[in-house]
């Protein structure tokens, strides 16, 4: 019985979801919530995952997701999964393969790459990176008022300078009509790139999270930026997720972001991204958080919460001269539910 690999259509939206349910993980949001899949992956009558049939059973996915509306897009990858008793060597690859070859596109990124397919990733000359946990801490409350973030000793303190924000105006982007005062086509050489509509589909309109887009701006420099609340019980957490623009932006981004958690009561500010440089970083306000050191746990994961730190790695393609990759929590498929 031999495989056919296709592009997925909207009459295979069942089988997805069934395949989600058994060989990825039972219960999965998008193996019982077809509202989301279809918001996230359906293009007109595709649905954006290459899947391999043998005969009428599905055995493989991966799925991609567009960063702009270009008729050459950024890409991203996605869910990608072969059963664990296809024997047809190389069907992930195979999958993969198809998805490059037959959308056309600039570059290609993604975020929360699973650790086992780093070696596939490095023969095929991607590159692989581990992405840093940022954040900022809630420094009006006591230690034993945290209920999510964790420490065994001192509340660590950044090192921030004084606020910057008088030269800035940050402010809350309350209707999509508004992103077109923002320049996109100026970050033309930032991977990827985001355009209006992306923003619009993945954070205005989006089904189930409620997001917060903020437009700061100040000298020659203004950027976009994300904000959701994470909750578990009584308490709190203030997500940053996306970060589009100038860099020189960060530090009033930071002290913006700082009275922001003060005004929700959120315990922390993170921010879980690659390609943002340190200096900045710690200008506006946050710490790197060690991954591999348990004195300090900084959540990632709340649905369902785990107290725990969570490395999150990406993969991306090589960054040509005079371009700068960027990757933020929210890019890809990330950032979404996995209960309903």
């Amino acid at each position: 019985m031999s495989i056919s690999i296709r592009f997925g259509r909207i009459e295979d939206t069942e089988a997805i979801m069934q395949f989600m349910d058994r060989h990825w993980r039972r219960g999965h949001i998008l193996s019982r919530c077809r509202d989301l899949l279809l918001y996230e992956f359906a293009e007109r009558e595709r649905i954006n995952f290459a899947l391999a049939w043998r005969n009428d059973r599905l055995v493989g996915l991966f799925g991609f997701i567009k960063y702009n509306r270009r008729p050459i897009p950024d890409l991203a990858g996605s869910l990608w999964k072969v059963t664990e008793t296809e024997k047809s060597p190389l069907l992930g690859m195979k999958l993969r393969q198809f998805v490059i070859d037959n959308v056309p596109h600039r570059f290609f990124s993604a975020p929360g790459a699973g650790p086992q397919t780093k070696p596939i990733y490095q023969v095929i000359g991607m590159n692989w990176a581990r992405m840093s946990h940022w954040f900022m801490l809630n420094q009006e409350m006591d230690k034993l008022d945290f209920r999510l973030a964790k420490f065994d000793g001192d509340l660590p303190i950044s090192q921030k300078k004084e606020s910057v924000v008088g030269r800035w105006s940050v402010r809350k982007v309350e209707d999509d009509k508004e992103l077109k005062r923002f320049p996109f086509e100026k970050f033309d050489n930032t991977l990827p790139f985001k355009d209006a509509e992306y923003v619009r589909h993945r954070f205005f309109n989006y089904p189930i999270y409620d997001y917060q887009v903020w437009h700061v701006q100040g000298g020659h420099g203004q950027a976009l930026y994300v904000t959701r609340l994470a909750n578990h019980g009584d308490a709190c957490a203030l997500r940053m997720v996306d970060y589009y623009g100038d860099e020189e932006c960060l530090p009033a981004v930071g002290t913006a972001l700082h009275q922001q958690m003060r005004n929700s009561c959120a315990e922390y500010v993170d921010f879980v991204s690659f390609g943002f440089p340190q200096a900045l970083m710690s200008e506006a306000g946050f710490l790197e958080l060690d991954l591999d050191d348990e004195s300090i746990i900084i959540p990632n994961y709340f649905e369902p919460f785990e107290r725990r730190n969570v490395p999150v790695y990406c993969v991306f393609d090589p960054v040509p001269n005079g371009f700068e990759f960027r990757m933020c929590k929210a890019d890809g498929d990330q950032d979404r539910p996995n209960s309903k």
